[in-house]
């Protein structure tokens, strides 16, 4: 059964998941580019690319277990860190926590403050 079940998933993953996902990420790049500059990049990451994470979350058969959620306070602001253990780290945020904005910025070490 286990089998049976592996074969099922990878025939929906390449025959539906997979293209549906590439085309629905480039769609809501693009989109979320275009309204970010035109408009304002908060507006892109809170109703496009958070949208786009919700909907390919519920495409990709996935069990989360969200804990502690409640304890965040919505009128304080927090850093949260992802540690890339998966490719859904990014849809996880968008999906379970709401995030408002997503940033990556590089972290470059100065030669001013360096200790090594």
């Amino acid at each position: 059964m286990k089998r049976v079940g592996f074969v099922l998933y990878q025939v929906y993953f390449w025959c539906f998941l997979a293209p549906v996902a590439a085309i629905l990420t480039f769609i809501a790049g693009w989109l979320t580019v275009l309204v970010a500059i035109i408009w304002d990049s908060r507006v892109a990451s809170r109703y496009i690319a958070a949208n786009w994470g919700r909907l390919l979350g519920w495409l990709t058969p996935m069990l989360v277990t969200v804990e502690g959620k409640e304890n965040a306070d919505p009128d304080r602001t927090y850093v949260v860190v992802l540690n890339h253990q998966s490719q859904f780290d990014i849809l996880l945020v968008y999906i379970f926590l709401s995030i408002a904005a997503i940033r990556k910025k590089p972290v470059r070490r100065s030669r001013r403050h360096s200790t090594g």
